[in-house]
């Protein structure tokens, strides 16, 4: 602040006389105080204190709330509270911050208990910094079960830096270890699996892990370093990660290990294009889960962890071809997510949902449901799942006319996920961009980006969506007047589709070739196509089903 302002409230506070000691202790407690913890921390009584509480509200230096007798206190500007601080011996002030601690946490367990950052604040400018660092991480948690993730973060960066400030110690790389894991679990919430910092955090859990005796918490360390290859679009890596993660979990017969595990080795199969394999995996891994309801110690990030696996597994069901299992599986995962109250739950849940009704043709009740998912998202600052519900709500905008309204969502997903290095789905996300911008009239473009987006997928692995790539690259190329190579593409993306076990996007690829080979004169192989792609479907009632048994009856010869 200026000189001269800092000389005037310095001034101000001076004519005080024994009223500014009552000014200073009350500037360590905060800017707004009760008058009971200051009595406590000045070790008067209230008719002693209230005399010189009197005076500082006609001075002007603090407000009283409520009127006379009222017992909060706030200092009129935080500049006059700075400058009662800035009175005290740096001893004093030390001393003043531990004692007002001391008093709260003795005097007020309920006040500590819903305030435990104010306990923190308190022993850090005391300069006790184990103590500090273990009321940060209460502050965290708390702030985590509230799903406030950003505030949670803060606290951890504090505690952390404390903790790292002090000597080598077990006592110490331990309380480090669980504040790294939880603020790895706040970053997968907040950035997502593939930002730098969660990787940072998850690389330094593992090395404390490693160092102390018994190793504990390595699975969870483990896990979070899995999961930031996953993301970050280096699916081998990944899956070497999970191999891994099972074999620590088998040699230790850990049931909570082997569930974290097994979902992984699931993840990483589905990306890969593996569904069956990716789905047994998940199975596994929720039987596992099941089984260590009393062995957790980590809830919000087993949360996570349990709440994709069950996400994956409806999906890699829905590609399948088992609609009804999946949908049903999906609406009980969202009730489970509802009745926790887990913010990060209820919004995959949503999205899964909406993915669900994506993939099979339902697009206003998708656009409904990710449109819910991205408020979620916003609300609670959870970025890149609401990145992936703006891209299929895009895509869908686009389809339905508005082409530019559409590509700016993709275009900001794509962007996103670059600057976030989060790579696994981007070439996903240009197959969208290239798809709407062939339907805006631009097909060479759109050529382009296919091509960058199967160089993206060639490099990563990730290969769950190559045949729905290949369909929307024969699909451009149609409309490029590329007869051949569009059918070479569409009967591409059938037979991936069928070395996958997709049925769905085997359906999803049958319905433009038999589109095609209809056009071409060629409606008994139109027929062909699409009876075998329907016949695993035969009970399914879903919109694409529907659409593709419309087609069906348009194409059978008259009698």
């Amino acid at each position: 602040m200026p000189v001269s302002l800092h000389a005037s409230l310095l001034a101000r506070l001076d004519r005080l006389g024994e009223a500014r000691r009552v000014a200073e202790v009350a500037s360590v407690i905060g800017r707004e105080f009760d008058s009971a913890l200051l009595g406590a921390a000045l070790e008067r009584e209230r008719e002693c204190l209230a005399p010189m509480l009197e005076r500082l509200v006609e001075s002007r230096v603090l407000q009283r709330r409520g009127g006379p007798g009222g017992e909060i206190y706030r200092f009129s500007h935080a500049l006059i509270q700075d400058a009662a601080l800035g009175m005290l011996p740096r001893e004093r002030y030390r001393a003043l911050h531990a004692r007002v601690a001391a008093i709260i946490e003795e005097r007020f367990p309920a006040s500590a208990a819903a305030q435990p950052q104010v306990i923190a604040h308190h022993r850090t400018e005391a300069m006790q910094p184990e103590q500090a660092a273990g009321w940060w991480q209460r502050g965290a948690q708390q702030a985590m079960r509230r799903g406030a993730m950003e505030e949670a973060l803060v606290q951890l960066r504090r505690g952390i830096a404390l903790l790292q400030a002090l000597p080598e110690d077990p006592a110490h790389a331990q309380a480090e270890l669980d504040m790294q894991l939880l603020a790895g679990s706040a970053l997968l919430s907040l950035r997502g699996h593939s930002a730098l910092e969660t990787g940072q955090a998850y690389d330094r859990a593992r090395h404390l892990a490693e160092r102390l005796p018994g190793q504990p918490q390595l699975r969870n360390a483990m896990h979070g370093q899995w999961s930031h290859a996953w993301m970050r679009g280096h699916i081998g890596l990944a899956l070497e990660r999970a191999e891994a993660l099972l074999g620590q979990a088998q040699a230790r017969e850990s049931h909570g290990g082997l569930a974290i595990a097994w979902s992984a080795m699931g993840h990483s199969q589905f990306i890969l294009g593996r569904f069956p394999e990716a789905l047994e995996s998940l199975e596994r891994g929720l039987e596992y889960e099941a089984k260590t309801e009393r062995d957790r110690r980590y809830g919000l990030a087993l949360q996570a962890t349990v709440i994709s696996t069950r996400c994956y597994s409806a999906w890699a069901r829905t590609f399948m071809g088992r609609l009804a299992e999946a949908r049903r599986d999906l609406l009980a995962t969202l009730a489970a997510a509802e009745t926790a109250a887990f913010p990060f739950a209820v919004a995959n849940a949503h999205y899964a949902l909406g993915r669900y009704d994506y993939d099979t043709g339902a697009d206003e009740a998708c656009l409904a449901r990710l449109r819910t998912t991205v408020a979620l998202c916003e609300e609670h600052g959870i970025e890149y799942l609401a990145m992936a519900a703006k891209a299929i709500i895009g895509l869908l905008l686009g389809r339905h006319g508005d082409h530019a309204g559409g590509l700016a969502l993709v275009r900001e997903a794509v962007a996103w996920n670059r600057a976030a290095e989060a790579l696994t789905f981007v070439p996903n996300y240009l197959g969208m961009e290239a798809k709407l911008t062939a339907r805006a009239g631009d097909p060479w473009g759109a050529l382009d980006g296919m091509s960058e987006a199967f160089a993206m997928m060639a490099e990563s692995g990730a290969r769950w969506e190559s045949s729905v790539l290949l369909r929307q690259h024969g699909e451009i190329l149609g409309r490029a007047g590329r007869a051949e190579a569009a059918e070479a593409h569409l009967r591409a993306a059938v037979a991936t589709a069928e070395a996958q076990q997709a049925t769905l996007f085997r359906l999803h690829a049958a319905i433009p070739l038999a589109a095609l080979l209809a056009r071409t004169g060629r409606g008994e192989a139109a027929r062909a196509t699409l009876d075998a792609a329907l016949a695993p479907l035969a009970v399914a009632e879903e919109p694409v089903v529907l659409r593709a048994r419309a087609a069906l009856a348009v194409l059978q010869p008259l009698p």
